[in-house]
């Protein structure tokens, strides 16, 4: 880590090089994609495999990638053994990249989150989210302090579905960095606590927490930002539970507003689904999810 009055960088590249390893494969013969791993293949991965989990810090847009590949440990295949490899291979090229802190305007920054969820494009059909919780300023830095890749834990049967569900665990990011960020600037919150407990504790109290940094949600979504900044009641019987959630967070304040964001803009697209790494990428998310991470905010429009 490196601290100066700009900026605070994170690295591990002294991890990267010396400790990453790939899974040696037998090439000696053709083989199937979905073909298991014999028994020294499968030491090899499952070792690899941990050693990659703790690269996520600083390098979190291979998120996607380490999720699949832990989700392929308990039976990995040829197929998973390559993914791993490419993702050690992009690691060990741009070991030296820094994950950026920079040192924000406190005037004008703001809470931001992102969100993308992709449809049954995991093991068993089940959906990736991706989700970002950044502190931006009007200067166009950013901060990343959340940035996450996993499977949903409930299930999804269309898009709508997925992406309401990711822009719920994504708020509660959000509202999670606005609560630490306020206890940071204001001392402790203990009015806030019992603010948010009455509301559940007294029938139709809906009493405002007050934050000084309320998120603003961002999704890809158009469905889900439709409905929830919407007043028509929500058809799909299992999703009205979550559209409800958010539209009282926007009434209360919890939340300052939920936005569309293009799907070829959202940073967080590259943490749901399988991309290129690096010069073999010409996914314009890709770049703007890695100048996120050197501090630059993602553009808006």
């Amino acid at each position: 880590m490196e601290t100066t009055p700009e900026y605070t960088s994170l690295n591990q590249t002294k991890y990267i090089q010396s400790v990453l390893q790939e899974v040696p494969l037998d090439s000696s013969r053709p083989r199937r994609p979905d073909e298991p791993l014999s028994s020294s293949e499968y030491k090899a991965f499952r070792t690899a495999n941990g050693q990659l989990q703790w690269v996520i810090v600083t390098r979190p847009e291979v998120g996607f990638r380490t999720s699949r590949c832990a989700s392929a440990s308990h039976d990995p295949t040829v197929e998973a053994a390559k993914c791993l490899n490419q993702t050690v291979k992009h690691l060990r090229e741009t070991a030296h990249r820094k994950r950026m802190i920079p040192t924000l305007d406190l005037n004008t920054w703001g809470n931001v989150v992102y969100a993308d969820a992709s449809l049954g494009n995991v093991d068993n059909s089940r959906t990736q989210g991706g989700r970002a919780v950044n502190l931006e300023d009007a200067r166009g830095k950013c901060a990343t302090l959340v940035c996450r890749s996993g499977k949903l834990h409930r299930v999804a049967q269309s898009s709508y579905d997925a992406e309401t569900l990711i822009a719920v665990d994504a708020c509660g990011d959000g509202y999670e960095v606005a609560l630490t960020a306020q206890e940071v600037l204001d001392g402790p919150l203990q009015t806030l606590l019992e603010k948010v407990l009455r509301r559940s504790l007294q029938s139709g109290h809906r009493e405002p927490a007050c934050l000084s940094l309320p998120p603003t949600i961002y999704s890809d979504g158009h469905g889900t930002v439709q409905s929830v900044n919407g007043s028509k009641q929500v058809q799909c019987k299992r999703r009205q539970q979550d559209v409800a959630a958010l539209r009282e967070a926007l009434e209360v304040g919890d939340v300052a507003s939920v936005l569309h964001l293009a799907g070829p803009k959202n940073p967080v697209d590259p943490l749901t689904k399988l991309l290129p790494l690096g010069s073999a990428s010409t996914s314009s998310t890709v770049q703007v999810l890695e100048q996120m991470l050197q501090g630059q905010a993602p553009p808006k429009a």
